[in-house]
């Protein structure tokens, strides 16, 4: 069954879009696993909701995504969650 992480930051929405030129650089934007993505603002900060199929591919992605928030200076803290029922396109 598929994990939803919901993930709350401080990062502004320049970061957010500073972190996918950096993925989109990598070929890192479209990982395996990720079933979808959704970014957007709340309360000043930027908030993301992932599914994924696995924490495996989860995880993988980590090793990448980690050092770019690092490098941009933000904090990102993630929520798993299995999920009950998920329906994709």
């Amino acid at each position: 069954m598929p994990f939803a992480i919901n993930f709350t930051s401080d990062l502004t929405v320049a970061q957010y879009n500073e972190i996918w030129d950096h993925l989109r650089a990598q070929g890192a934007d479209h990982p395996a696993g990720r079933l979808s993505h959704v970014g957007f603002e709340k309360d000043g900060s930027v908030r993301v909701v992932d599914i994924w199929d696995s924490m495996e591919d989860f995880e993988k992605f980590g090793q990448t995504l980690l050092p770019i928030i690092e490098k941009i200076g933000g904090t990102v803290t993630p929520d798993v969650t299995p999920t009950l029922y998920y329906q994709g396109s």
